[in-house]
């Protein structure tokens, strides 16, 4: 549980970064990427099958994703998320966190919890409720926190694609989350895990 909230804190200081910085890249509208193993501990997963006493290492594939996002979504390079667009303040974000061995309410369970740690003045809206994102059950939540003097808004979304758990972020200063809802209802809709 230790190296897990150590993770959270990461990848939230990773969001926190991506949201303050200014960086724009091309607009291409539409991307497939392929997910790359990153080197840690939650990714990269391989196994060996026994087969007639010759063993085979085989490499869990990750998923293809691809997004169509809507105007005015710029694409961003981030190491360590596998799609990154920003829009102004507002981003969203899908990174693959490995196979985890957990269930779905475990995993957003203890990301709330780490999240207590990350985040000061940390308010949910709501439980975390279940959704479907192509298909694939997933569990969501949305909370408000505040991290080096900055306030945010999120709606995390948390699905398994190619037996990894992938997180689904979508951010926005408060003020701004709920004008952003009709896109974010859209990449939700729009996303597919191949």
């Amino acid at each position: 549980m230790h190296v897990r909230k150590i993770f959270v804190i990461a990848i939230s200081l990773v969001l926190i970064v991506m949201l303050c910085s200014c960086a724009k890249k091309d607009n291409n509208t539409k991307q497939s990427l392929e997910n790359q193993l990153v080197s840690n501990e939650t990714s990269g997963d391989s196994k060996l099958l026994d087969k007639s006493e010759s063993k085979t290492t085989v490499q869990q594939q990750a998923a293809v994703i691809e997004i169509d996002p809507p105007n005015g979504w710029e694409p961003e390079e981030i190491r360590g998320i596998d799609v990154s667009y920003r829009k102004g303040m507002a981003s969203f974000t899908v990174k693959n966190e490995g196979s985890l061995g957990k269930t779905l309410d475990e995993i957003t369970t203890e990301v709330k919890e780490a999240f207590e740690g990350v985040f000061s003045d940390v308010k949910y809206e709501g439980d975390t409720t279940n959704i479907t994102v192509d298909g694939k059950d997933g569990r969501q939540f949305v909370f408000t926190g505040t991290a080096y003097g900055t306030k945010m808004k999120y709606k995390y979304v948390y699905l398994i694609a190619s037996e990894k758990v992938y997180a689904i972020t979508l951010g926005a200063p408060p003020d701004t989350f709920d004008t952003l809802t009709e896109d974010f209802e859209k990449i939700l809709k729009d996303i597919r895990f191949k």
